[in-house]
């Protein structure tokens, strides 16, 4: 609901919404987890409960919104719109999709690799690596919803000018885009290793063991270090839906989010146990990172060949 909302002219509260809802969780799950003793149900709880919110507070805003009223003809099929639709947001499913069963992964790869490490093995200690993905994966993403927010807040003015012919505003959009979605990611990376200690107290570290802080900070500094990549990723992929290049987006959404994203988790840490676990969001970063750069060198031709024609005519 979050694109319709964005299409009546309202991105910002789009991006509240997500927020709320990912803060909402960040909050229930050391409670659920800590609190509660529930471990990775009551981090998979957090997450719903999270979803929850986030889709009432878009529901209230469909109903109030300016520009849609909701009929019966509303929920008619048009089959060439759906055609459409689908080309166009594959990659934003695939993404949602793969969020999901990444989370997943981290979770059973870290109840499964703690059982065999000699420190995360005992009993009292089982817990920690579970609580400590979860809660940094929820950094994580709140992080992904301010680069998604100010990349989509950019989708109608990025249409408008493709379908203007503007091919110069369209590529001072892109740069300007990148640089931002790039200074945004460098500037929460540098919050993230510089307060590692203070999040881990804040996130029961005062009243765990030094085994909880110590792996806390690790994960963090660690799965946290490649946001500059993750923005700056998410910028170009957001920008190719834009354009209507629902095939070229897929794709490079099918190797972030389904190839590496979640396979990589699964792999990784059959090499490298527990430490596969934070390291995999880096290697699928920096690996999406070199193909996007080559993606994005062939869609600036694009616009500069089009520009060119353009100034001919």
């Amino acid at each position: 609901m979050n694109p319709i909302i964005r299409a009546d002219g309202n991105p910002h509260f789009a991006m509240i919404s997500m927020l709320i809802g990912v803060i909402t969780n960040l909050i229930w799950d050391p409670i659920f987890i800590f609190g509660f003793k529930w471990g990775m149900t009551g981090a998979a709880i957090a997450t719903v409960i999270g979803q929850i919110i986030t889709a009432l507070l878009s529901l209230f805003y469909l109903f109030k919104t300016k520009a849609i009223k909701l009929n019966r003809k509303c929920f008619k099929l048009d089959f060439k719109l759906v055609k459409v639709i689908f080309s166009l947001g594959l990659s934003s499913f695939l993404t949602q999709i793969a969020f999901v069963l990444s989370l997943f992964g981290v979770l059973n790869m870290c109840k499964k690799y703690a059982k065999l490490d000699e420190v995360f093995c005992k009993d009292e200690y089982s817990h920690i690596p579970t609580a400590c993905s979860g809660i940094v994966m929820k950094f994580f993403q709140i992080v992904m919803s301010i680069a998604i927010g100010l990349s989509a807040s950019l989708i109608p003015v990025v249409s408008y000018n493709e379908g203007a012919k503007r091919y110069d505003r369209l590529k001072e959009i892109l740069r300007k885009l990148l640089i931002y979605e790039f200074i945004i990611g460098i500037i929460c990376t540098c919050f993230f290793e510089l307060s590692a200690n203070m999040l881990t107290n804040i996130f029961g570290g005062k009243n765990e063991s030094m085994v909880y802080q110590e792996f806390m900070v690790k994960s963090i500094r660690v799965f946290l270090i490649s946001l500059p990549l993750a923005c700056f990723n998410k910028g170009v992929l957001i920008y190719l839906q834009a354009l209507g290049k629902g095939l070229t987006a897929t794709l490079l959404a099918l190797l972030r989010e389904i190839i590496l994203g979640t396979i990589l988790v699964f792999i990784l840490p059959l090499i490298m146990k527990l430490e596969g676990v934070i390291y995999f969001e880096v290697i699928a970063d920096v690996i999406t990172f070199i193909v996007t750069i080559l993606v994005l060198s062939s869609t600036s031709k694009n616009l500069n060949n089009n520009l060119k024609k353009l100034i001919n005519e």
